[in-house]
């Protein structure tokens, strides 16, 4: 019986990520105990429900946080796999992480490991006013390593691959990189995304949907399940063919301007009785008026305003293919997420 440590499961991501991981090892006949850190105990209790409905019966929750340094590196260390869901931006959990590796590596043990990253890696700040046409590809992992570390998420990436490349004869580790995702998630708990639901509730609240600047700046898109297949299919194949599947990984279908999302929030607040009006309006940081929308943190701008193109070559030359991205389903989704989002948040 192998045990996996898994972090992130009450997530967006983590949940679909942890349904679709169960089943392909067990496809694959992969025995094995999930281990599954949860921060309270409400979510313990959700985790739990969840588990017993689809009848998955090899869970154990583990209350805690990824500030607990000891329980993580112990956790860790006596995992033969770990998939980490959880907070991309927690230095604390990476030098847990870290910790745990070393000793299990220090015991002889050769653990696969699965981080999760993401595109803003790649962010300009461009405040929607020019569209890169610079597209990263995984395949070009040089030109990842060459990405500014102090751009998001980027710390916690590179103290992560320096320690797995000067242990790589040790252990195996994969970052993934997902970009907006999209769709409705599986998991226990959050089933809704960051950065669309973001520029929603601003629209709905405002009865008004706004675009950082001029909204030209370009990002790619993945469908949360398809993201979750692929989670599923390169664990099992780092744990079949040892040392063959490390590095980076985008996670793409697809590519969107952001003021294309910002028109069709606006024509589903028509739809939905928010607003009479399907003229989107812009907003800019220089003149005041990105602040009196979105207040005066840069999260916004930080979630729609930039620019952020990858190419997953690595991922589909693996032998994945998404399925549910296409760009019609995209901005499909869209209308429902503006009408779930005011069902549950706004009446």
């Amino acid at each position: 019986m192998k045990t996996l440590f898994f972090t992130g499961a009450t997530g967006f991501i983590g949940g679909t990520v942890l349904s679709a991981v169960i089943t392909a090892l067990e496809e694959n006949k992969i025995d094995t105990t999930f281990r599954v850190l949860v921060r309270t105990e409400a979510k313990k209790d959700k985790l739990i429900k969840w588990a017993k409905v689809r009848g998955y019966n090899n869970i154990v929750p583990v209350l805690g946080s990824l500030d607990d340094f000891e329980l993580l590196a112990s956790e860790v260390e006596g995992a033969d796999y770990v998939v980490d869901c959880a907070d991309c931006d927690s230095m604390p959990g990476a030098r847990a992480l870290i910790e745990g590796l070393q000793r299990a590596i220090n015991n002889k043990k050769s653990p696969v490991v699965v981080h999760t990253s993401g595109t803003n890696i790649l962010c300009d700040w461009a405040h929607g006013m020019k569209q890169e046409t610079k597209v990263v590809h995984d395949a070009d992992q040089a030109e990842i390593d060459a990405v500014p570390e102090d751009n998001p998420h980027r710390d916690v990436d590179v103290l992560l691959t320096k320690f797995y490349r000067d242990n790589a004869d040790k252990y195996d580790q994969t970052i993934i990189i997902p970009p907006t995702i999209w769709g409705l998630g599986r998991g226990p708990d959050l089933d809704t995304s960051v950065q669309i639901p973001l520029a929603i509730r601003y629209a709905i609240k405002n009865r008004q949907a706004y675009s950082v600047g001029k909204g030209i700046n370009v990002w790619t898109h993945i469908n949360v399940v398809d993201l979750a297949a692929f989670y599923a299919h390169i664990l099992v194949r780092m744990i079949k063919e040892p040392r063959k599947h490390t590095g980076y990984y985008f996670c793409e279908n697809g590519e969107f301007e952001w003021r294309e999302v910002v028109q069709e929030v606006q024509n589903a607040l028509v739809q939905n009785g928010f607003s009479t009006t399907r003229e989107y309006k812009e907003v800019y940081m220089e003149d005041g008026s990105y602040e009196k929308i979105y207040g005066k943190d840069n999260v916004a701008s930080f979630a729609i305003g930039n620019n952020s193109r990858s190419k997953g070559t690595r991922a589909r030359e693996s032998g994945w293919e998404p399925k549910l991205s296409s760009r019609e389903l995209f901005f499909a989704h869209i209308a429902d997420q503006v009408h779930l989002i005011a069902d549950r948040e706004f009446k």
